[in-house]
């Protein structure tokens, strides 16, 4: 099992941080499938995507600690 030092190093990784990539509020996420959806585009399309890059990149990341270590 993974243990709590690996879980909080990859906290530590995340290239996202909450205090530069602001929560985005309902209202924004309305509009985003709203234009979308006037291209004829599918949201979950698009979600589905980003989703599996970033499972992806954690998996990646935890490679590199567990090579590291």
């Amino acid at each position: 099992m993974i243990d709590r030092k690996i879980i909080k190093e990859l906290k530590e990784r995340n290239p996202y941080p909450e205090d530069i990539f602001l929560e985005k509020k309902q209202e924004d996420w309305a509009e985003f499938h709203t234009a979308l959806r006037k291209r004829h585009l599918a949201p979950d399309g698009f979600m589905g995507s980003f989703g599996r890059k970033v499972w992806n990149n954690c998996i990646l990341e935890l490679e590199k600690i567990m090579r590291e270590e």
